[in-house]
């Protein structure tokens, strides 16, 4: 099942995709039931797949070729992404005009967590897991390579 959020007419959509046309749902992700109307793709502006009221990144799991145990005994860095960072489908990505600092780029695997989960077992953890979408990580890390704080803006 393919699903996308899109701004038609003013307000924002879950839709099905089915190829050139999406099909709105009704009640948004909380009930996966279409309404019979759709919207060709043309039409429709795609947004981020959700409005998310949290972000998070994981940060050097395995930077420079280091091994699935060496990560394992240091652990993962984690860092934030804001939620002002999201942008859509088909749109630009703004570079600052006064940064020394190169753009660092990868795709990475978004997991969509449906509800507000804590302190969950593993096995329950995925009854929160709505989907997987694709995402283009893009960093300013010139400046955060450095001394590790990935949120600063830049100068």
């Amino acid at each position: 099942m393919r699903v996308a959020r899109v701004l038609f007419e003013g307000h924002p959509k879950h839709c099905l995709i089915y190829g050139d046309q999406l099909q709105v749902l009704a009640g948004g992700m909380d009930g996966v039931e279409p309404t019979g109307l759709t919207i060709p793709r043309s039409l429709a502006e795609f947004l981020p797949p959700v409005e998310p009221t949290k972000v998070l990144a994981v940060l050097g799991a395995f930077p420079n070729g280091r091994s699935r145990e060496v990560a394992r005994q240091t652990g993962p860095r984690f860092t934030s992404k804001l939620t002002s960072s999201l942008i859509a489908h088909r749109q630009v990505i703004v570079e600052p005009f006064d940064t020394p600092y190169p753009f660092d780029g990868e795709a990475e695997l978004g997991v969509v967590i449906s509800r507000d989960v804590r302190r969950v077992d593993p096995e329950d953890a995925r009854d929160a897991i709505l989907g997987f979408t694709l995402v283009n990580d893009v960093t300013l890390a010139g400046q955060g390579r450095q001394d590790g704080d990935f949120l600063r803006p830049p100068p």
